[in-house]
């Protein structure tokens, strides 16, 4: 059986009509390279993010205003709560 060579476009193209397709094979995500965490690095493994990790960085960027308030919430509440104490 002769078997042809899938090209970029056609992975592109599979994937593009598929975007669900990671959710529901999971375990292949650990056998793939993804984005570069620092472009300027000469270090490979200093280049390499993990999959799980630049989901959480972007989602860290979206919700930036939402963590930054919460923060500015939970430090203005702890210094500014009096003690409760039962006499």
């Amino acid at each position: 059986m002769i078997r042809k060579k899938i090209d970029f476009k056609q992975v592109e193209a599979f994937l593009l009509k598929n975007p669900d397709f990671f959710l529901e094979k999971p375990s292949i995500l650990d056998k793939i390279n993804f984005p570069f965490s620092n472009k300027n690095s000469k270090k490979v493994d200093e280049k390499i993010i993990s999959f799980k990790d630049w989901l959480i960085e972007n989602l860290k960027n979206k919700q930036k205003n939402l963590i930054d308030n919460a923060k500015h919430t939970f430090l203005l509440r702890k210094k500014y709560t009096v003690p409760f104490f039962n006499c």
